[in-house]
């Protein structure tokens, strides 16, 4: 029993200390996601433009630099 309880406090620790180096976001970007699900869509079915209202690109721009700025600005 000892044995399991090391064996899982130290996958435990390692696990922990993964986390705390990852390089990952703390949560998916879901406007890329959402952008590239999209594109998958048009690819096997063609344009769904007039199905799908998507944000222009020059918006898509300003708002990132709008979630950067406030990242920054706290």
């Amino acid at each position: 029993m000892e044995q399991i309880e090391e064996y899982f406090n130290n996958k435990e620790k390692f696990l922990e200390e993964l986390y705390t180096k990852s390089k990952l976001q703390y949560r998916p970007d879901e406007k890329v996601i959402k952008e590239l699900l999209l594109n998958c869509l048009e690819m096997y079915y063609g344009s769904i433009d007039r199905y799908i209202q998507r944000e222009p690109q020059s918006q898509m721009i300003i708002n990132e630099l709008k979630e950067i700025i406030s990242k920054y600005d706290r």
